[in-house]
Order: C-alpha cells, then sequence, then structure tokens
C-alpha cells in the first residue's frame, strides 16, 4: 500500500512539473496566433491539476504514515509479540516471539525467515533498538494426546548496528537472513527441521553459515 502511494505521488509530481510548461505554450500561442483561444484543454488541465495535489497529498498521510506508528504496534500480528528490553548498558534489545506454520518440515523454516526478514526491515527503521533483536520461533504441533500445542524451534538473535550495514532492503528472500544472525540456538524439532533445510542447495547458498 505504502510503494503504491508513493507510485501515486511521484507520477502526480511529473504531472504537475509538465503541465507548469503548459501556461508557457499557451502565452506563445497567443502571442502567435491571435485566433487561439484557450478552451477544454484549460479544463482538463485544472483536473490534474487537482488530481496531481490529491495525490501528493495522500502520499504525506498514508505514504508515510507506517513509519510514524509505534513500533510495537507495526509488529502487532497473529501470533506475534515483542517487547523492548532495555540492557544495562543504555542499548535497547528487542524480543518477538512468533509462531511459524508449513507443510514440510524444511518449509517451516523457510517461512519462519521469510518472517524474520520482514520484520528486520520494519525494525531497522526504528533507531531505539539499538541492541540485539531476538526472535523465538515456535510451530504449531500436536502433544501426545492430540492437542494443540506449541513447540520452541530456535532462538536467532540479530545485531541491528552490524545488519543495518547489509542495506536491509537488497535482502529480496528469507534465507537471504539466516546468513546475519549472530547467536543461534536450536532445539530438538528445530535442529530436525534445519536438517530437511539445509538438504536444498538454494537454502545452502543463500543462508550461509547458518546451514553449516
Amino acid at each position: 500500500m505504502e510503494n503504491l502511494l508513493i507510485g501515486i505521488a511521484l507520477l502526480a509530481l511529473l504531472i504537475l512539473v509538465l503541465a507548469a510548461f503548459y501556461p508557457l505554450y499557451r502565452s506563445i500561442r497567443l502571442g502567435v496566433d491571435k485566433n487561439y483561444k484557450p478552451g477544454i484543454s484549460d479544463k482538463i488541465l485544472n483536473r490534474i491539476y487537482i488530481a496531481a495535489f490529491i495525490g501528493i497529498v495522500l502520499m504525506f498521510i498514508f505514504g508515510r504514515g507506517g513509519d510514524d506508528k509505534p513500533l510495537l504496534e507495526r509488529l502487532a500480528k497473529d501470533n506475534h509479540k515483542a517487547k523492548i528490553i532495555k540492557q544495562a548498558s543504555g542499548k535497547n534489545n528487542l524480543h518477538v516471539t512468533f509462531t511459524t506454520g508449513g507443510v514440510s518440515p524444511g518449509s517451516y523454516l523457510l517461512m519462519a525467515s521469510n518472517t524474520i526478514l520482514d520484520d528486520l526491515k520494519i525494525i531497522a527503521k526504528y533507531p531505539e533498538v539499538d541492541g540485539d533483536v531476538l526472535f523465538f520461533v515456535n510451530a504449531d504441533t500436536e502433544d501426545h494426546y492430540g492437542n494443540p500445542s506449541k513447540t520452541i524451534l530456535m532462538k536467532i538473535a540479530f545485531d541491528m548496528a552490524e545488519f543495518k550495514k547489509v542495506s536491509p532492503d537488497t535482502l529480496k528472500v528469507g534465507p537471504d537472513v539466516l546468513r546475519y544472525y549472530n547467536k543461534l540456538e536450536l532445539f530438538p524439532l528445530g535442529k530436525s527441521m534445519k536438517a530437511e533445510f539445509c538438504k536444498k542447495k538454494t537454502n545452502i547458498y543463500l543462508a550461509g553459515k547458518f546451514c553449516y
């Protein structure tokens, strides 16, 4: 939504620039051709100005609105919890807990990496998180009695100061982000899922040290 509004605003700005030359063109025509009379084109131009103005206003109201929201509000989603932890050093860490899904053991970590990447791109825009971001990744499972349960797969942390040097927006797919962790703790189910995830050559290439 934000990218769409920014695109509309840029198009509107281009229209405004082009339309700004129309009065000059019209004055030249009036000077050269005494029979020239402004007509329907003037009405169209006025409408273009109005549409362009509305487009730019929409960009400033909505296009930038996401970054104006508090970080924890932006991270608030289903099966998603986040809280800022103040450190003795004065730095702010962020703990994010979420539940991932999948259709096969390897796909659970693929889906988890997509969520982590999306979250880190948001977090990188908020300077108040200047320490580590620690993700607690769970999966929906069943207990011995067949009741729905959650099992932790892994804890994975990222140093935001280092991660920002990567230019987060250049990372396009989830597994890309896994190579940049600075702390990793895998639990039994997570270890077996990692083994399946890292059987794919593409994942090994993208995730780097995560698979070694």
